[in-house]
């Protein structure tokens, strides 16, 4: 089967992409899981390759092309040129998931948290790798496979890959908004919170006005206090459950099976977080409230 020029070419690069993407993933995996003594799965997508490498790799392998032979400056304007694709990176997706997939605030040296120094670094002796060590060798292998094979190989990883990015894409959108309910749960909950607060000050002002009363009024009038006394608690019981049983009637909405698509991008990004506040606070606000109830 003969196909054209602009078919190989395009082919050729693509396989470039994919076995760029596939070390890229394979030198993140082993860096963090030597970091972590364990293995760390990596990776936005499910299968063992990281996109962000491949198209790292191509802009570097296309536009630094001409200073290959200069490695200093090589490694400089490598170190730049990554740096910006990951700042990119990080802000596209947490705009398009409201997520926040990697943080390196506490790294010193960063941007916003997007890029730090000691990446930048590592990207930029990548590059040197990639350039002088790597890519000879891959052009050479890819070189070999007749364009007729190159085309039906590219085409298989090609719809491979376009079902994983979908896949991918639907789990984190899925993620996304559930984390959204959360946050919604959350404001929702905090503003019922300022009104409990009124309720407590009211209920202690109620309790001192019974109790005052109570000290003035005489004997024969103790029991019908005492009546009230108690029909004013159970009130505020049935408040107060009802209260308890919206709550959790929200809460078990929440309480979905976590598919393994959301589970997998979980433990790839292990700093991955929502746009809005830990929900930590709010549990803390939460447990006040209920130590405050209760005394």
């Amino acid at each position: 089967m003969e196909i054209s020029l602009n078919a190989a070419i395009i082919s050729t690069w693509f396989l470039y992409f994919m076995v760029y993407s596939f070390l890229g993933w394979l030198a993140e995996t082993l860096y963090c899981s030597v970091l972590q003594r364990k293995f760390a799965e990596r990776g936005f997508l499910t299968g063992p390759y990281c996109p962000i490498y491949g198209f790292g790799a191509l802009i570097v392998l296309i536009l630094l092309d001409p200073y290959i032979s200069h490695p200093l400056l090589l490694f400089f304007l490598g170190m730049i040129l990554t740096s910006i694709l990951e700042y990119a990176a990080s802000y596209i997706m947490e705009k398009l998931f409201h997520m926040r997939w990697w943080d390196y605030s506490e790294h010193r040296f960063n941007i916003n948290g997007r890029v730090c120094l000691l990446n930048s670094t590592l990207f930029g002796v990548l590059c040197l790798v990639l350039t002088l060590l790597v890519h000879p060798p891959i052009t050479e292998i890819i070189g070999k496979i007749p364009s007729s094979y190159l085309y039906i190989i590219s085409s298989l990883i090609f719809v491979i890959f376009t079902i994983d990015c979908i896949y991918s894409v639907r789990a984190t959108i899925k993620l996304s908004n559930h984390l959204t309910k959360i946050e919604n749960l959350q404001e929702k909950i905090r503003a019922e919170l300022e009104e409990i607060k009124e309720e407590l000050a009211e209920r202690r002002d109620e309790k001192n006005e019974l109790f005052k009363n109570w000290l003035k009024e005489n004997s024969q009038k103790g029991d019908n206090l005492r009546e009230a006394w108690e029909l004013w608690q159970n009130e505020r019981k049935d408040h107060w459950q009802e209260r308890k049983t919206k709550w959790e009637s929200r809460l078990e909405t929440l309480k979905r099976p976590i598919g393994y698509q959301e589970r997998r991008i979980i433990r790839s990004f292990p700093n991955l977080s929502h746009n809005n506040d830990n929900l930590n606070k709010l549990l803390t606000e939460l447990k006040k409230f209920r130590q405050k109830k209760n005394n």
